[in-house]
């Protein structure tokens, strides 16, 4: 299975509780098309969103283009300013299980699984991802919004094929 960990495209400042996508962000979403019809990244079979509406309206027009589903999972949710650092690392080990679990019960079928997700959710997964890269390098450090990584997940071992970040 394929999988590609992606940022939300950039976000707005309103509401202040969920924002949107600001008008540079918008962009980054339909950009991202561009990127899977320039063969950088595989399109979506399937697409997880957090429940925030900037990374359902990041992955919108892709996954309408490649007519996948989109789920939304508390998951990918924001870290919570009541959710202790123990809480919030068990939820993400939770959604990389499950990832793990579908990419064994698809075995050899081609699909490409999309996660969008935020900054502080990434950040603490590349600690817990298995992977022969070291994730938590200098590399892997930054992320912008937009920014992607490409694994292709085989016997539950994220192996990394690409990186790169939707231009805005």
């Amino acid at each position: 299975m394929q999988l590609i960990l992606l940022r939300h495209a950039h976000k707005g400042l309103t509401p202040a509780a969920d924002p949107e996508l600001s008008a540079p962000g918008f962009k980054q979403a339909l950009k991202l098309v561009e990127v899977i019809e320039q063969k950088k990244i595989p399109p979506p079979t399937k697409c997880w969103v957090s429940e925030k509406i900037r990374t359902k309206q990041t992955i919108e027009a892709a996954s309408q283009k490649y007519k996948s589903a989109v789920e939304s999972s508390d998951l990918l949710n924001l870290r919570s300013f009541s959710e202790t650092a123990a809480e919030f690392h068990l939820r993400i080990k939770k959604m990389i299980t499950m990832v793990n679990k579908t990419a064994a019960d698809l075995k050899s079928e081609a699909q490409t699984h999309y996660l969008c997700t935020h900054y502080d959710w990434i950040e603490e997964a590349l600690v817990f991802i298995p992977s022969p890269t070291d994730l938590t390098s200098y590399e892997f450090a930054s992320w912008a919004p937009a920014q992607y990584i490409h694994f292709e997940i085989l016997d539950s071992l994220w192996s990394v094929k690409a990186k790169g970040a939707i231009p805005v």
